[in-house]
């Protein structure tokens, strides 16, 4: 099968899982998922110009039409993942894999936006970082390109050992070890010990950046061959943050790191996006462009270019309000980040929280919920809406803490938050929407601009 695979792959153009995305030439395969089977959506990719279509065994035995050009396997989502590997492997270029609990997405883009100064880049479009989607990205690999620059997630042990099979990286990159999905874990410790799998991927030529400022990290230095360059801003680093400035617009740094053996050498940056999360995040990307050779006028070229994902702090206007969109994700660490960003931000109206659940917390879900409305009580934010079940434990929280009962507001849904915000917001106001994915919190701006 492989030799099969890898003439396949000569005779494709690319290679994709979506029917509606299929252009002719392309090879179609079918993944069955707990919504949505592949196989069902067979002819349409056929009619969009699908040169063949990956088809499991299963179909075959129930399909047996021979004008549809088709080839058979066990399992299409491992032949994706093998179809990855093989590509992948026909290109002797670094592989970088960016793992942590905050900041990935932020992170790949700033580091694809520093080496795109002097390099051909490739990266994970949004947030693929799954086992579709790091397979997917890398089947676009191209001659052309010099450097891949690859976001991985995961919730389960042995899932970015799995990815750094097919990825092959060169480049670990550890950024950080938090409470997301700790659900599945239990610990932290548990935590960093499966995101460890990235730099144990590793060989000894190979190289790990690694986040000397969390414990959990370098907790798990020992786990990588590779060489290690550190970067920090509270903790002694190979490239550290040495002096910095926040404002809610823009973070300026300076950055102190050693280059060949000589004297330690230092440099001034700046990103235009406020809060130490994105020095963090920037900080990485600097590291990473000094390894790969590019000057400080480089890198800050490549900050300048750089434009953060949607959904990630994002400035939005709705009916006359003004809103800070930081909805496509949350948990207890990043929800503490935006928070802190509210607060610092100017505003000549009320500050209004918009928090909704965060989920894979397991039992612990609770309590960090209340340590979140604890929070917002202790950084004065004006008003609270919470948003879901969980989201009550927030507003206990904050009112144990403090708040004013009268400012607080507890709904189930996205339609009911922006129905309160109506009533009580002004454009004077600056309005955060956080809560995890599935709670859609984006839907808000919508429910304001054309009411249902």
């Amino acid at each position: 099968m492989k030799d099969e695979f890898r003439e396949l792959l000569k005779r494709i153009n690319q290679v994709t899982i979506d029917s509606r995305q299929v252009q002719p030439g392309d090879l179609f395969i079918a993944i069955r998922g707990e919504q949505f089977d592949g196989h069902d959506f067979i002819p349409q990719a056929l009619a969009a110009g699908a040169k063949a279509v990956l088809v499991d065994q299963t179909w075959a035995n129930q399909h047996t039409t021979p004008e549809v050009p088709r080839i058979i396997v066990e399992d299409t989502r491992r032949s994706l993942q093998d179809l990855a590997r093989l590509h992948r492997e026909q290109f002797n270029i670094p592989v970088i894999a960016i793992t942590g609990s905050n900041g990935k997405t932020t992170t790949k883009d700033l580091i694809a936006a520093v080496l795109s100064q002097q390099y051909r880049v490739l990266k994970n479009e949004g947030n693929l970082n799954n086992h579709f989607g790091v397979p997917l990205t890398l089947l676009k690999l191209r001659p052309t390109h010099e450097i891949a620059v690859i976001e991985m997630g995961m919730n389960h042990f042995g899932e970015l050992a799995e990815l750094c099979t097919i990825a092959q990286p060169t480049v670990g990159i550890i950024t950080n070890v938090g409470t997301a999905h700790i659900e599945f874990f239990g610990t932290k410790e548990r935590i960093a010990e499966a995101k460890s799998e990235v730099i144990q991927a590793l060989k000894p030529e190979h190289l790990a950046l690694l986040n000397s400022d969390d414990p959990e990290v370098m907790g798990k230095i020992g786990k990588t061959k590779a060489k290690i360059i550190t970067f920090g801003i509270t903790t002694r680093a190979d490239v550290r943050v040495v002096e910095y400035q926040l404002k809610p617009e823009k973070s300026t740094f300076r950055v102190e790191y050693r280059s060949k053996g000589l004297s330690p050498l230092c440099a001034s940056f700046e990103i235009n996006q406020g809060g130490l999360h994105m020095i963090y995040n920037a900080l990485v990307a600097a590291a990473v462009g000094l390894q790969f050779g590019l000057s400080p006028e480089h890198i800050q070229a490549g900050f300048s270019q750089f434009q953060p994902a949607k959904m990630r702090f994002q400035p939005e206007h709705a009916g006359g309000l003004n809103f800070i969109n930081d909805a496509y994700n949350a948990n207890p660490d990043s929800m503490r980040v935006s928070l802190a960003m509210l607060h610092i931000t100017p505003v000549r109206g009320k500050r209004i929280a918009v928090l909704g659940d965060m989920l894979e917390l397991g039992d612990a879900a609770p309590r960090f919920h209340y340590e979140v409305g604890e929070q917002v009580a202790q950084l004065k934010i004006d008003r609270l809406v919470g948003v879901g079940a969980l989201a009550r434990q927030i507003a206990q929280g904050a009112l144990a803490a403090g708040i004013p009962s009268q400012h607080v507001f507890c709904v189930g849904t996205a339609t009911e938050a922006a129905k309160i915000l109506v009533d009580i917001a002004t454009p004077e106001d600056l309005i955060l929407l956080k809560a995890s994915r599935s709670m859609a919190l984006e839907r808000i701006l919508s429910e304001i601009e054309h009411p249902s």
